[in-house]
């Protein structure tokens, strides 16, 4: 954090290690929900590296509010960085609001006042006026206006005067009502408002309401040849009505089905039909419904096909069950399917396998074809030595089939030094050391041969790869690692080794840095 420098981009070397030129710190104040955090910041003026470090303030309350004035907050944030400190000033304690006075007092004509608790201030409103104290003037008592008066602060604002009584009844109140009925008129006599003398000259008539012949007193319903009747009766009285309703006969509604014979392949079907309220049957009228005829669809008699033999379907009615008799499917003979394995002997190492086949729906056994699977041959592992040889007397060696498990022994004599000859640079030796020019990836880097029967091995595969014929392949370029040793081994224990030394060109190195193994 305290310097910067030069750093080569291929070797890393580091020079001109200076400390930084740092600006003065600037500050930057942001509020989340009720805190507020402070952010100071600067950069290197060389090398343009930016620090910064954002820490939460912490409050103290500078000025109090008042009923009208918001309070103060200053906030106070310091850093690390640069050792500097910020401070802001913040408005954020809400003003208290007056407590008012509950007790209005009389002020003047037009206003009552009251005061803050608090701070003393006054606050002034017009009166709230109503009227008190006031009476309708009768036939027989004065009345009175009515007092103004402030509802909040109580003062009377002006006074009312009195109201003459009127000497005059009125006969507005309702002393008796008799309601109409049928045959004889209602009415209503009114009485004083004030002092209750019935009015005497006057009643209200409400004539009489005549009768309603509204309810069913006695019905008779009509029948399809004989007319009904309806006899009415008053709805408040109960009086009936002397007129009779007479309601005409309905006649014969042929519309319910009174007995249905359905169609059948060979004869036809009907419907007779009988009237919906008496149940008479309809005497002139009968649906006819044509024969269906028959719907051969249904199997009525099925032989699958065989291998060597053909089937058929013969169908039936699907409604009456005659058999069709003009018609047969037939199907023909599906012939043998030598698809399935009847008998199967796998082949050994001495003695060939064959394979017998039969058919997957009748289990013929195909007579005209086997398949034949010639022996596998021993499948013989590495050699191992039984009794090393000498100088003076043979040895004896062993290898074993891998299948069969049969073992086969045979004599050897003892060897001399195991050598191996490289193309490279056309050396014989025991231990090589061969270098080649690097090729692309998969071509031939040189190739190995031994003065007998060897298994080879190499040390770094990814670099250098060998097959079982000792061809040595470049695999993939990496200037880290340039060389591999071939190592070969015989049977009875004896090796030798070829190292594999590449040698590279100056773009190799150059084309490793820009694309690396990607390229090769």
């Amino acid at each position: 954090m305290f310097y910067h420098w030069h750093e080569c981009a291929r070797c890393g070397a580091v020079t001109n290690k200076a400390s930084h030129r740092r600006t003065p710190l600037s500050y930057s104040w942001e509020q989340e929900g009720d805190v507020w955090k402070a952010t100071a910041s600067c950069r290197c003026m060389l090398c343009h590296a930016q620090w910064s470090e954002t820490v939460t303030a912490t409050g103290t309350v500078t000025k109090q509010p008042t009923c009208t004035q918001n309070g103060e907050t200053t906030y106070k944030a310091s850093f690390e960085l640069g050792g500097g400190f910020a401070t802001k000033k913040v408005a954020d304690i809400d003003p208290l609001g007056h407590s008012w006075d509950d007790n209005w007092e009389y002020y003047d004509a037009q206003q009552h006042v009251r005061h803050c608790t608090a701070c003393g201030e006054p606050e002034y409103q017009d009166h709230n006026v109503s009227l008190r104290g006031a009476a309708e003037a009768t036939c027989g008592k004065d009345g009175y206006t009515g007092d103004d008066y402030c509802t909040a602060c109580g003062r009377t604002l002006s006074e009312g005067s009195v109201i003459p009584a009127t000497g005059a009844h009125d006969y507005s109140a309702i002393h008796k009502t008799v309601q109409p009925t049928c045959t004889k008129n209602g009415y209503t006599v009114y009485k004083c408002a004030n002092c209750g003398t019935v009015n005497p000259t006057h009643k209200e008539i409400v004539p009489a309401l005549g009768h309603d012949y509204s309810v069913e007193h006695e019905k008779v319903d009509p029948t399809c040849t004989e007319d009904g009747y309806i006899v009415y009766e008053c709805s408040r009285c109960g009086e009936v009505d002397p007129t009779q309703h007479v309601v005409e006969a309905l006649g014969h509604d042929y519309s319910d089905v009174h007995r249905t014979v359905e169609p059948t392949c060979t004869k036809e079907g009907y419907t007779f039909y009988k009237c919906a309220h008496c149940g008479k049957v309809d005497p002139t009228h009968k649906d006819i419904v044509d024969p269906l005829g028959h719907d051969y669809s249904v199997v009525h008699e099925k032989a699958e096909p065989t291998c060597t033999e053909g089937g058929y379907t013969v169908y039936a009615c699907s409604r009456c069950s005659e058999v069709d008799p003009t018609h047969k499917d037939i199907v023909d003979p599906l012939g043998h399917d030598y698809s399935v394995v009847h008998e199967k002997a796998e082949p050994t190492c001495t003695e060939g396998g064959y394979t017998v086949y039969a058919c997957s729906r009748c289990s013929e056994v195909d007579p005209t074809h086997k398949e034949i699977v010639d022996p596998l041959g021993h499948a013989w592992g590495g050699w191992e030595i039984v009794r090393p040889a000498t100088p003076t007397e043979k040895g004896e060696k062993k290898h074993t089939c891998t299948r069969c498990g049969v073992s086969e022994t045979a004599e050897y004599e003892e060897q001399g030094e195991l050598l191996l000859h490289s193309s490279a640079d056309d050396q014989t030796g025991n231990a090589l050391i061969v270098t080649v020019p690097y090729a692309r990836r998969g071509s031939t880097a040189t190739q190995l041969t031994a003065n007998a029967s060897v298994t080879y091995t190499s040390s770094d595969p990814k670099l250098l790869a060998v097959d079982a014929n000792g061809k040595v392949t470049f695999s993939q370029l990496n200037i880290f690692r340039k060389s591999a040793t071939v190592t070969a081994v015989t049977p009875d224990g004896r090796t030798a080794s070829c190292e594999v030394r590449i040698s590279l060109k100056w773009w190799h190195y150059i084309v490793w840095f820009l694309l690396g193994f990607l390229w090769y």
